[in-house]
Parts: structure tokens; C-alpha cells; sequence
């Protein structure tokens, strides 16, 4: 395994291919950019978890620990840029929308990897350039992301609430399972997530069905699989929520990773 830190370079590029399964908690002297070119990844620090498809980037800062997971194969590309490159929020994951100018840019940056010559201007001049459309493109705040909880009777209610995305979920009823009462858990939601209970049940649905349909699973399938009764609700929420229909967001995989006919 490549060891980041040792790279003597302001920037450089890595392509990898991640198999199912749970890294380990690290951080790096550098920035990295992240994109999952196929499959859906997860991005995990202290102040909770993001989901990055197709469609998503994210900016993960110099020093910040960080763990990544996967439920599926996912093709993954980075770039690593010194903080002397870009100036960006030292505390926290910023994630912003994978254009088609971005996207471009990071698959062209691939052949510059940790091996190139250090005195490359081409090199030296495209990472540059790709820093400040970062720089800009993290104004669009709109990232698919799960607090994390602090408490343990938190903890312990929103790890229910994943493992039932499947059933109807009623705080009563969580909050039976983690051992606390209604009225504390309310009072959790909105002080450690700064959210509700609802609005939590929602957003966790909605990212189980992104990485899902990052997948080959069908939309009906997925909608069920995540607790709508009905394929129409499904696709009301996700638009919401997303953006886009389901079957447009599905549509907007790779070609290899689409369900055949």
C-alpha cells in the first residue's frame, strides 16, 4: 500500500479499485478530492458519514481522520493537493457536485501519479487550476450526509433506525429499543443532530436508496427495500431530496453497472 505521507510532491493522483468492506480511521498531510467514478462510497469521520455516488465529490482537509466503506465494488479516484494549494475549512468534509468539468479533470489528472517528475510544469499548472475550481465548487452545499450521534442513547436509537429501514419507524417505538423514553430522544435529535427524528428516518432512507440504486437493484425494489409503501411516495421523497427522479439518477451510472433490459 501506497504510504501517502511520503510522497514529496504538492500534488499527485490515485486511481484504486475498493472491494467490499470497512477501512481503518487515518488522515494525510494533504487535502484530498474524492470521487467514486463507479459504485457508491462512504465517507465516515467524527461528525458522522456521507454518501459520495457518481454524482457527489468530496474535500476531505490535511489532518481531518477519516474512514471510508463500501457495500459493493467501487472505482475510486483521488487527488491529493498540499494545503499550500488550496485553502479550505480545516474542521470539517465539504462535498460539492462532481460537473462534468470536474469529473474530466480528475480522470485526466490520473496520469500524473505519485511517480511523476516533480519538476513537471504541465503537472504543476493543471493541479493549480483544478484548486481553484475546487475552491469554487464547494459553495454548492448540498451533501448527502448522516450526523453522528454523541450520546449513547442516541447512539444506540439511530443505529435501530439503520438496521429497520426496511419497516415503519415511529419514535416510540426506537426509543423502547434504546432504552430511553420519547420525550429524551426528541430532545437528542434536535440538540446533538441538530434535526428530527422524522427528518433523520427520512435522510436515511434516502441515502440507503442512492446507494442501492447505485447498484443493479430496480426503483420499485428499491423503494421497498427502504420503507415507501408506495413507488410514487418513493419518488416524490427522493426528488425532494435529490433532485432528480430515481430512474434518472439510475440512469446516470456507468454503462457496465446497469441492470440488463
Amino acid at each position: 500500500m501506497l504510504a501517502i505521507d511520503r510522497v514529496r510532491l504538492p500534488a499527485f493522483a490515485l486511481s484504486e479499485e475498493l472491494g467490499r468492506g470497512r477501512g481503518s480511521p487515518h488522515h494525510h498531510r494533504f487535502h484530498q478530492v474524492i470521487y467514486a467514478l463507479r459504485g457508491a462510497l462512504h465517507l465516515e469521520t467524527a461528525q458522522g458519514t456521507w454518501l459520495l455516488p457518481p454524482q457527489r465529490c468530496a474535500l476531505v482537509p490535511s489532518g481531518l481522520e477519516h474512514l471510508t466503506w463500501a457495500t459493493r465494488r467501487v472505482s475510486l479516484r483521488t487527488l491529493y493537493l498540499a494545503p499550500s494549494l488550496l485553502r479550505t475549512r480545516a474542521d470539517a468534509v465539504q462535498v460539492f457536485a462532481a460537473t462534468p468539468l470536474a469529473r474530466e479533470m480528475i480522470l485526466h489528472a490520473m496520469r500524473w501519479d505519485h511517480l511523476r517528475p516533480a519538476k513537471d510544469a504541465q503537472a504543476a499548472a493543471f493541479f493549480r487550476a483544478f484548486a481553484g475550481l475546487a475552491a469554487e465548487l464547494v459553495e454548492d452545499t448540498r451533501d448527502f450526509h448522516l450526523p453522528a450521534a454523541h450520546s449513547e442513547e442516541l447512539s444506540r436509537a439511530t443505529a435501530h433506525v439503520l438496521a429497520h429501514l426496511d419497516r415503519p419507524l415511529g419514535i416510540d417505538a426506537v426509543a423502547r429499543a434504546a432504552g430511553s423514553s420519547s420525550r429524551t430522544l426528541t430532545r437528542r435529535f434536535a440538540a446533538e443532530l441538530a434535526t428530527t427524528f422524522r427528518a433523520y428516518v427520512r435522510a436515511a432512507r434516502l441515502l440507503r436508496a442512492m446507494d442501492l440504486l447505485a447498484g443493479r437493484a430496480r426503483v420499485i425494489d428499491v423503494a421497498l427495500a427502504v420503507g415507501f409503501e408506495s413507488p410514487s411516495a418513493f419518488t416524490a421523497a427522493f426528488v425532494e431530496f435529490v433532485g432528480e427522479t430515481p430512474r434518472a439518477y439510475r440512469a446516470r451510472r456507468p454503462q457496465s453497472e446497469r441492470a440488463s433490459p
